[in-house]
C-alpha cells in the first residue's frame, strides 16, 4: 500500500471515529459544547495576544498541537504572519501529516509541524517566546514533566498558556453530585462520560497553580471555562441556556469567580 492510501485509510478511521462520537453525545447542533469550546479558545488567543503585542520575530510552540487548529486560527489574526514562526508538536503522526498538509493548502509558510511528545521536546534550551498548551496536560501520566519541559524551552520572560479541565470547580462538582443522585439527563451523563475519556491527570486550579510556581513560573492571569457545559439538555431548554450565558459573562468580570467554570486556561510567565 502506498503511503498516500495508508493517510487516506487512517484519516477516513480517524474521522469516523470522530464523527461516531459526536452523534453518540449528540454533538451536532450542541450550542451548549459550542459555547463552551469558545471559551477555551478564546482565553488562549486573549492570553496569546497580549503575549505577542508590540513585539516582532516571536516563537510559538504549541505542544500537543493536534491537527493544529490552534495555530491556525490565531493565524489569521491580522499581522501575526508578518511577526510570529510557529512550531506544533504531537504525539500522533497523522496529525502532524493532517496539518502540514493544511498549512501547504493555505499558503501558511510561517509553520512547521513535527511528531515529538509533550514530556521530551527535545529542543534546546530558551528557544520559544512564547508556548501554547491547550487540553493536553489532563492526557499525561506525568503533567508536571510537561510543565518542566515547557518551562526548559522558554526563553526568560516567556508565557506559557495552559487550558485543562478544572475538577475542582464549583459547578463541575454540583453537576457530578447531581448526576450521582440521578437528577441529570441520560443525555448529558453520556456527554459527560465522552468529555472525560483519556483523562487520566484531572488537577484542580490550586494544584496547578501551586505546581507552576514550584516549576519556577510566575502565575501572571487566570480566565475560567464555561459554567455550563456537555449537556444536550440545554438545547432542549434555551430560555435557561440564556439566564446561564448571561451568568457566565457577568461572573467574568468577577476575580473570586475564576473556580466557576468547567475549565481554566492560566497565562504563566518564566521570569
Amino acid at each position: 500500500m502506498s503511503p498516500l492510501s495508508t493517510f487516506t485509510e487512517d484519516y477516513l478511521d480517524y474521522s469516523l471515529g470522530a464523527f461516531r462520537r459526536s452523534i453518540l453525545c449528540r454533538g451536532h447542533g450542541n450550542y451548549t459544547k459550542s459555547y463552551e469550546s469558545f471559551k477555551r479558545i478564546d482565553s488562549t488567543e486573549r492570553f496569546f495576544l497580549q503575549a505577542i503585542r508590540g513585539r516582532h520575530n516571536v516563537t510559538v510552540l504549541d505542544v500537543g498541537c493536534g491537527d493544529g487548529y490552534h495555530l491556525f486560527v490565531f493565524n489569521t489574526d491580522e499581522g501575526v504572519r508578518k511577526t510570529v514562526s510557529f512550531r506544533g508538536v504531537d504525539i500522533s503522526g497523522l496529525h502532524i501529516e493532517v496539518a502540514r498538509r493544511v498549512a501547504r493548502t493555505l499558503g501558511f509558510e510561517n509553520m512547521q509541524f513535527e511528531e515529538r511528545p509533550a514530556e521530551d521536546l527535545g529542543y534546546p534550551n530558551e528557544s520559544f517566546d512564547v508556548v501554547l498548551c491547550s487540553d493536553v496536560v489532563e492526557h499525561l501520566e506525568n503533567p508536571g514533566k510537561c510543565l518542566a519541559e515547557i518551562f526548559r524551552v522558554l526563553m526568560p520572560g516567556g508565557t506559557a498558556i495552559i487550558t485543562t479541565p478544572n475538577p475542582s470547580s464549583i459547578v463541575v462538582r454540583m453537576a457530578d453530585w447531581m448526576r450521582k443522585s440521578g437528577f441529570r439527563a441520560r443525555a448529558q451523563g453520556l456527554e459527560d462520560d465522552q468529555r472525560h475519556g483519556g483523562h487520566i491527570s484531572l488537577l484542580g486550579l490550586k494544584e496547578w497553580t501551586r505546581m507552576a510556581e514550584e516549576t519556577g513560573f510566575e502565575v501572571h492571569a487566570v480566565r475560567r471555562g464555561a459554567l455550563l457545559f456537555g449537556g444536550y439538555a440545554y438545547n432542549r431548554r434555551p430560555a435557561l441556556f440564556a439566564l446561564l450565558l448571561l451568568a457566565d459573562r457577568l461572573l467574568d468580570a468577577l476575580p473570586v469567580f475564576r473556580n466557576w467554570g468547567e475549565a481554566f486556561t492560566m497565562k504563566i510567565v518564566k521570569p
